[in-house]
């Protein structure tokens, strides 16, 4: 999510308050799976955007600890835990399937920083 958002950001936010609500459902939804849509559509826009900017921090802050520590040392439950929380898995994914989904994922998040890197801007 935050990756996704952050060529938008302003002002320290991630632009979500300038989407639509349906828009924020939609990503909510995605982003807390367990949390029913039901009451994430009643909630407050400037809720969701609160909500799915914490989310963001909290990824950002856990992409960096999954590149900075590595794969190798995860148990299986946290693999498909930190894969869960990014939108990558299958519910049947074996171990070494989500062991290459993050890679992938952290492969990703490197050439975006090399490319704001190139162009001045801090990931």
């Amino acid at each position: 999510l935050a990756s996704a958002v952050m060529p938008f950001e302003s002002e320290g936010t991630l632009g979500l308050d300038v989407l639509p609500k349906q828009n924020l459902v939609a990503l909510a939804a995605a982003s807390m799976p367990r949390m029913n849509v039901q009451a994430i559509e009643k909630m407050p826009e400037f809720g969701l955007v609160r909500r799915l900017e914490r989310i963001a921090d909290e990824l950002r802050e856990d992409d960096g600890l999954l590149k900075d520590e590595g794969l190798d040392d995860l148990s299986e439950d946290e693999m498909r835990d930190a894969a869960v929380a990014r939108g990558l898995v299958d519910s049947h994914d074996e171990p070494p399937v989500l062991k290459s989904k993050l890679a992938a994922w952290i492969a990703i998040l490197d050439a975006f920083e090399e490319a704001y890197a190139e162009v001045g801007v801090k990931a």
